[in-house]
């Protein structure tokens, strides 16, 4: 098991940035899960649009049967976090992603959907 704390420390406070980690993360997903090709080119596509919607936008993860969901604000410094733990937290000019506790393998990841809050 890891966590998105074992991927990713610090990241420059952009959008970009941000979309990047996400990266990151699907590239994580890729190497360590089951997860198919296809679901992977869905998810690649989606952080690629999600860049360039330069709006509100959420991830929405579902693994092991639960769902999990990131509201993130564009360009502001508040995020909406569920009861398993996961926190975004917005210093002035960073992210900074923290406080992982869920326990979940990514091997169980069933979809990965990133889109506008307003869908």
């Amino acid at each position: 098991m890891f966590g998105v704390e074992e991927l990713i420390t610090r990241i420059n406070g952009t959008t970009e940035a941000l979309v990047g980690a996400l990266g990151k993360i699907s590239s994580a997903i890729k190497e360590k899960s089951d997860i198919e090709e296809k679901k992977y080119e869905i998810f690649k596509n989606q952080i690629a649009e999600a860049q360039n919607l330069g709006s509100d936008y959420k991830i929405i993860i579902t693994a092991i049967g639960e769902r999990i969901e990131y509201n993130i604000k564009h360009k502001k410094t508040t995020v909406q976090v569920d009861s398993f733990g996961v926190c975004f937290y917005f210093p002035p000019e960073q992210y900074y992603l923290y406080d992982i506790n869920v326990s979940f393998k990514f091997s169980f990841v069933d979809s990965i959907i990133i889109s506008p809050v307003n869908e």
